[in-house]
């Protein structure tokens, strides 16, 4: 999988571990619910900065969010 695809499905589901809508993410990051559907399809990538405050938002480490999880 490419990062895109694998950020995109685990922000996906962390956000849901969390019961967090799109919309609910997007409000606690300052950002529309469209750009985390964006980030979540694999459409767009966070910068940095984003990327860090999403893993804090949702408690997990940046690498959870960056790497692959075993099936």
């Amino acid at each position: 999988m490419e990062v895109d695809e694998v950020f995109g499905a685990q922000l996906r589901y962390f956000r849901k571990k969390q019961k967090l809508s799109q919309l609910e993410l997007g409000r606690l990051v300052n950002k529309p619910q469209t750009t985390i559907s964006d980030w979540e399809t694999g459409k767009l990538l966070p910068d940095i900065n984003e990327a860090v405050k999403l893993a804090a938002t949702l408690g997990v480490k940046l690498t959870d969010l960056l790497e692959e999880q075993a099936s």
